[in-house]
């Protein structure tokens, strides 16, 4: 079963830690190590990979429009963007806008805000969902070793047993990776050579924009 008992006893368990932890909500120093690093774990596995299962859509709101051919004037959205939309309460990282084109995340004043050219833009992004039922097996995996590894750093400090811990993540992660570039329905078409010059051409593709991941490491946030 991937509940929340069973990531902490088998992440205690991979280093080698007596794994009696029989309620994530209780007390004692098993539970409060795993619970002070569980956050930190989770959320370098969630920002290294666009996970299927962590996938969700939200249309935005506006938060700032700059007007059409204004100057450019403190806070208003960043240079080169027309407009400041508000982030979700929930999100790990973003991952795309719906019609692909480019944004950058930032702040105005003391709110986090994405900027982009786009009017009403509907964002896809990976979602902070703490609760193991809902992840896909790798992604589980990846999140009860990367746990081992916090947990490893904090108690013993045994470099090679958190790398070792960190490459199977890493390994997995490139996983993700590799289906989620062999899911990309954009397909490049080259010309043949029997057909230059006679003045055919191929519609050019239009580049979408895919918010970069992360490095995975947890060995430098312990």
């Amino acid at each position: 079963m991937q509940t929340l008992l069973s990531l902490y006893n088998q992440a205690l368990s991979a280093v080698g830690a007596a794994a009696n932890i029989t309620n994530p909500a209780g007390s004692g120093q098993p539970v409060d190590i795993c619970n002070l690093w569980y956050p930190v774990a989770r959320q370098a596995v969630f920002t290294a990979a666009h996970w299927p299962s962590l996938r969700v859509s939200f249309r935005l709101a506006l938060v700032k429009e700059r007007a059409e051919g204004s100057t450019w004037t403190n806070n208003d959205p960043a240079p080169d963007y027309r407009y400041a939309f508000s982030l979700p309460p929930d999100m790990a990282s973003p991952q795309y806008l719906q019609d692909f084109t480019r944004f950058e995340l930032g702040r105005i004043g003391a709110q986090k805000v994405l900027f982009c050219n786009t009017l009403d833009p509907i964002l896809h992004y990976t979602i902070d969902d703490p609760v193991p039922t809902n992840w896909e097996l790798d992604l589980y995996r990846c999140v009860l070793w990367s746990l081992a590894a916090c947990i490893n750093m904090s108690k013993s400090g045994k470099m090679e047993v958190t790398q070792k811990l960190e490459n199977q993540v890493i390994g997995l992660i490139g996983k993700a990776a590799e289906t989620a570039a062999n899911s990309d329905d954009t397909y490049y078409e080259a010309i043949p050579t029997l057909w230059a010059g006679t003045g055919f051409s191929v519609p050019q593709v239009q580049t979408q924009f895919i918010y970069p991941t992360q490095t995975f490491r947890v060995s430098a946030s312990v």
